[in-house]
């Protein structure tokens, strides 16, 4: 029906109804913080406070440590910001993140992560929420146990000789070491036989399945996949319509492919292994629920986890070991002792001793945390104990790794290395959440530690490091990744040491 005689005219009146819509609809989103008495940081549309870059990861990455210093100044222990539409939290204090994930964590069950049923690889631990996170965290959560864990750590033995033999080629002066590339190959190998329970020998000729998995997962972002994953941070529900997906088609097509065929071979032939995958399949026959959608996609956040996690944090513990020299010593000193007490051995137990080899481990997981964000959301009303803000059912909440774990109010002279701040054995410090905590904390930390110190071990007790003149004396993060990514390439040199 025309509102006049001139559809010209009616075609104006019902586009600018339409802006005048928008444009209130949007002033009021916007304004949400206000209204409750929060501060908030000024935004823009469409995508509020989001960074007007396209991201490389499954979520925002270390650019919030600019939300988190905005609030800081102002002295606040949260702050509003939107991303995209959506108003999200950012806490900045301590004792405040520590009650909404711990202490009162069921009010914040879920993690603030997209997935898709159009794509189940990306249904996991990661985004899995309510019931469905609790039946699954219960299915998974024994397969990191200490035992298992115990017979993991022989894999890297049996790795560690074509990482040697590799890194002679190189030793010496005869030329530097892209070390990002090299921690990469030694843990995927380690990876794979603890997920897949086959030596990929990539040192000797680089398995492409298992290396161009882990690339889609981290490095291949395209333009139009890149436009998905902005679509899914700042509009999810107009992604999940669209069946949108935030994983890339590769990796989801490894997946569907190697993983199925892996676990029918085994069966069908009564193969055994002593792997991840094989714990899957006793699940499975012990009358666990586990659909092979399931198996697919907790085998991939494995992966991908295992992968990147270890890879990027050994690199750093690397990098700066070869800087502080002193610091190296100690370690190698620390690697000679307990080898000796072991007949030479890598054992779980033998690791659980290397105390200094930890405190660098930790120190670099606070100045480069591999996951620069935690995500809640909040499942139900909740008036955060001691101040007026109810925070209201379906808020999510952001708490900036970065920005806690760089505040000199937590840790003075924060860019310092200094392995010291952990000598009380005390890896709790306020502040301090490489992992998360409470409940929903990184089920396999404990793996992906041990997998980024037997890196550094096996290293260290063969060859003396330091920094190529190519490499830059500070890391640039990458603001736009997920996880840990630094706009530098590290380089180091080696010494081969003659035991």
């Amino acid at each position: 029906m025309l509102v006049t005689s001139n559809i010209t005219t009616d075609v104006i009146i019902a586009i600018s109804t339409i802006a005048i819509i928008i444009y209130f609809y949007v002033k009021h989103q916007y304004s949400y913080w206000k209204r409750l008495g929060v501060p908030q940081l000024k935004p823009t549309f469409p995508l509020g406070n989001y960074p007007f870059t396209l991201p490389k990861g499954l979520q925002i990455g270390a650019y919030t440590r600019r939300y988190y210093e905005a609030f800081k100044k102002l002295g606040a222990p949260y702050g509003g910001v939107y991303i995209g539409l959506t108003p999200t939290l950012v806490i900045t204090d301590a004792d405040v993140a520590k009650t909404i994930l711990v202490n009162d964590f069921n009010n914040f069950t879920d993690r603030n992560m997209y997935s898709s049923k159009h794509q189940p690889v990306s249904v996991n631990l990661l985004s899995q929420t309510g019931k469905e996170w609790k039946a699954a965290r219960a299915k998974f959560t024994s397969l990191f146990t200490t035992a298992k864990l115990r017979s993991f750590i022989n894999f890297a033995a049996t790795c560690k000789q074509d990482l040697v033999a590799y890194l002679d080629e190189f030793a010496d002066g005869k030329k530097d070491v892209a070390i990002r590339r090299v921690t990469g190959l030694y843990v995927a190998d380690v990876t794979t036989m603890i997920l897949f329970g086959f030596h990929a020998h990539n040192f000797k000729s680089e398995n492409k399945e298992i290396n161009s998995f882990g690339r889609a997962v981290f490095e291949s972002f395209t333009p139009l996949y890149q436009l998905k994953l902005l679509l899914t941070h700042c509009y999810p529900k107009l992604a999940r319509f669209l069946g949108v997906g935030n994983v890339n088609k590769e990796v989801e097509d490894f997946g569907n492919v190697y993983i199925p065929n892996a676990v029918e071979y085994r069966i069908k032939n009564n193969i055994r292994g002593i792997d991840f995958l094989q714990l899957l399949i006793d699940a499975k026959k012990a009358g666990v629920e586990l659909t092979m959608d399931e198996m697919v996609s907790q085998s991939f956040i494995f992966a991908a986890g295992g992968l990147e996690t270890s890879a990027s944090t050994s690199m750093v513990m690397l990098y700066e070991l070869a800087k502080h020299k002193e610091c190296q010593t100690k370690v190698r000193e620390e690697i000679y002792r307990i080898r000796e007490k072991y007949e030479g051995k890598t054992t779980y137990d033998s690791l659980m001793e290397h105390t200094y080899l930890q405190q660098v481990l930790n120190e670099v997981l606070r100045i480069y945390p591999f996951v620069t964000n935690l995500y809640r959301i909040c499942v139900q009303d909740y008036n955060i104990p001691g101040r007026d803000l109810v925070i209201e059912k379906g808020t999510p909440l952001l708490i900036p790794l970065v920005g806690f774990h760089r505040d000199p109010d937590y840790f003075p002279e924060p860019l310092k290395f200094d392995p010291s701040r952990f000598d009380d054995k005390n890896d709790k410090q306020k502040g301090y959440l490489p992992f998360g905590a409470g409940p929903r904390n990184c089920v396999a930390a404990r793996l992906g530690m041990i997998q980024s110190n037997l890196t550094v071990v096996a290293v260290i007790e063969n060859y003396e490091i330091s920094l190529s003149p190519k490499t830059p004396d500070t890391l640039e993060m990458c603001e736009n990744s997920f996880t840990l990514s630094f706009k530098n390439e590290i380089f180091l040199n080696f010494k081969k040491i003659q035991n």
